[in-house]
């Protein structure tokens, strides 16, 4: 860490210096006054917005890309959440359950929604992917960090071919990009949203009310934004509570197989979620020079949950009964969340043959508990004890610097990028016992029923150079150095204390990609890429309990390998105006695959191959229609032993 701060520190100086040369280098001599008659240019909408990240275009990434900008999102989508800005764009899906949902996972073409550490996702500089968990609960990324108010655009990335990404960007890569005000402004708004349900027995209609507002502005060289968003909604049930059998006693069960065609009886609903949220976001800028800028970030975002229960079942006196299912007692509880996000960076714009980035950020759990009855009592009462799940203390921080170097100047014959990067996440997950589930302080009776704690870091080197050897035709060529270890590891269940070993591991990724243009109408591509996705602290660390049977982690987990290559085509035909028709083939193999063991199989090398086909009809820079199919997808999984 030390090293780090010390290489920082260096860089920073060392980009300053140069910057301000390269600055200097590009200003222009002032020239004479000229008066020259107006002229207007006219050109057809393009078929592809262009990027709304800026660091796209700056570091030259390779990727296959489809982005929506503000005014598109506000055309097209009604976005409540700020997942919603997704939701049209291709080969991607967002597992959003309800309005307010804490676990709206990503799926890529390639990736599942219980797969979340296989993508990555960013609001500007800062990773919001909740990279200490690999599922779709805990390792969600953590939206509530920027409101809708603040979006700018999104930019989806397929495929990890840019050096300047770890092995996470194996599914893609998605950068949110937040605006600025130019001038002074205030908005207010407001969203009410109503949805009906009706499954089984449960038939209802639920409501989302929305208070969002934001101020900003521009003073000179200094510019602000900040954005609060209120959120109070009541979701569908996201569970069925089932049972193999009717309950004694009882009415009301409604026959079922499960997906099995084992007996999965319903006898109620869960997850019946109240959830009242609060995120405050403020970015402020300052423009040093005309080509240095420091920007500041922070976000808060409080949660307060409460997940409750519907019984179908009833006594034979006529009374609401639970039936002995504790099925009902976990689907209840309380969820209290109180996070905190920090970023600083540091970014060059000179024009010229030099640019640097320095970027910081830090995610804390200020507080995070669940609390949890034990089981289930007679009617509808559950158990004074229980169980208090505590994640306060966990968290990551990232360190970047960057670096372009354009020999020829911009848009020259190459453009090399480069950079430092350090991350460290930390799990703090103790769950203690309670005498009473409400009502105990936040350690319950002082005991623990399970513990996971631990610790993962890496640093890593990466270089990139695009050259554009002829016209039309351009090669980036890059590769990532990483050394990942995990340590500080302590698992606790029943009575059994056990720390665990420390585990390292360095690996190198190569990067290739080669794209072709020779006319307007039509471009390919063809990418080559390795990566390594290292295991999370959950994966590593974390036990998870159902009743009395504890799931313990497996320390020892290596990275998993991925190797990818796509070949793809773009074409844009002139016969029929405002089509673009791309074609994409993808083929990844991953090895030393982590997931959970079952009694049928254990992924230890999986293989996926695809043909999406995109095609968009556009007309004055609008997307008419857009669509995705896949003609051929496979996934096949060999057992392994180890």
């Amino acid at each position: 860490m030390l090293r780090l701060q010390l290489l920082g520190g260096s860089a920073l100086a060392l980009f300053a210096f140069m910057a301000s040369a390269e600055a200097q280098d590009a200003t222009p001599p002032p020239a004479s006054s000229v008066n020259l008659p107006a002229v207007t240019v006219t050109a057809p909408a393009p078929i592809q917005l262009p990027p709304v990240s800026p660091e796209i275009d700056k570091f030259a990434l390779p990727q296959t890309r489809e982005s929506v900008d503000q005014k598109k999102i506000e055309a097209t989508t009604n976005i409540v959440d700020t997942e919603d800005a997704l939701k049209y764009l291709p080969s991607i899906f967002v597992r959003k359950r309800n309005y307010g949902d804490t676990q709206p996972t990503i799926q890529t073409r390639t990736w599942g929604v219980n797969s979340s550490a296989r993508s990555l996702v960013y609001v500007d500089d800062v990773l919001i992917s909740a990279l200490i968990s690999n599922n779709n609960t805990t390792g969600a990324p953590r939206w509530g960090m920027v409101s809708p108010e603040q979006i700018k655009g999104v930019d989806v990335l397929y495929g990890p071919f840019a050096a300047a990404y770890p092995g996470n960007s194996m599914g893609g890569v998605v950068l949110i990009t937040t605006r600025m005000p130019e001038k002074f402004e205030v908005t207010a708004k407001q969203t009410e949203a109503f949805q009906n349900f009706n499954m089984y027995k449960t038939n209802n209609t639920y409501a989302t009310s929305e208070s969002a507002a934001t101020i900003g502005g521009k003073l000179g060289k200094f510019s602000f934004f900040l954005s609060g968003n209120l959120l109070d909604s009541w979701s569908q049930p996201l569970f069925f509570v089932t049972n193999a059998t009717a309950p004694a006693n009882t009415t009301g069960t409604v026959s079922a197989l499960s997906k099995t065609g084992t007996p999965a009886n319903v006898v109620g609903a869960g997850g019946l979620l109240h959830s009242v949220m609060t995120n405050v976001n403020l970015k402020i800028a300052l423009d040093v020079t005309d080509w240095l800028r420091a920007t500041y970030s922070i976000g808060y975002w409080d949660n307060n949950t409460n997940s409750s229960v519907q019984t179908y079942l009833t006594n034979a006196s006529g009374n609401q009964t639970f039936g002995g299912v504790s099925g009902f007692a976990s689907n209840t509880y309380n969820l209290y969340q109180q996070h905190l996000m920090n970023a600083v960076s540091l970014k060059t714009d000179t024009g010229g043959k030099w640019d640097f980035e320095a970027i910081a950020t830090w995610y804390s759990y200020l507080q995070d508990l669940q609390r949890t009855p034990a089981g289930v009592l007679g009617n509808t009462n559950f158990t004074t004890n229980g169980l208090i799940a505590r994640m306060d203390g966990t968290g990551w921080a990232t360190q970047d610097l960057k670096g372009i170097w354009r020999p020829t100047g911009p848009g020259g014959e190459h453009e090399v990028s480069f950079g430092l990067h350090h991350d460290q996440y930390a799990l703090n997950n103790p769950t203690y016992n309670t005498p009473n589930w409400l009502a105990s302080s936040n350690t319950g009776n002082n005991t623990m029923s399970t513990d996971g704690v631990g610790k993962t870091e890496t640093y890593g080197v990466w270089i990139q150079d695009q050259w554009k050897f002829a016209p039309g035709f351009a090669l980036t060529l890059g590769g990532r150095l990483e050394k990942w270890r995990a340590f500080d590891g302590y698992n606790f269940a029943g009575n059994v204390g056990v720390f665990q070993p420390t585990v390292e591991s360095t690996n190198f990724s190569p990067k290739a990609s080669l794209s072709v243009q020779l006319n307007p109408n039509w471009s390919a591509k063809l990418s080559l890429g390795q990566a390594y996705r290292y295991p999370t602290v959950s994966e590593l660390y974390q036990i998870v309990s159902t009743g009395p049977i504890f799931s313990v982690p497996n320390p020892n987990l290596v990275p998993e390998s991925s190797r990818t290559y796509t070949a793809g085509v773009v074409l844009t035909p002139t016969f029929i105006p405002g089509l673009a028709l791309s074609v994409d083939y993808y083929n990844i193999t991953i090895a030393h695959a982590i997931g959970s063991i079952t009694a049928q199989n254990t992924a230890d090398l999986c293989f996926v191959n695809g043909f999406p086909i995109d095609a968009t009809f556009a007309d004055a820079g609008f997307t008419k229609v857009k669509f995705l199919f896949q003609s051929m997808k496979s996934q096949i999984c060999i057992v392994g032993s180890s």
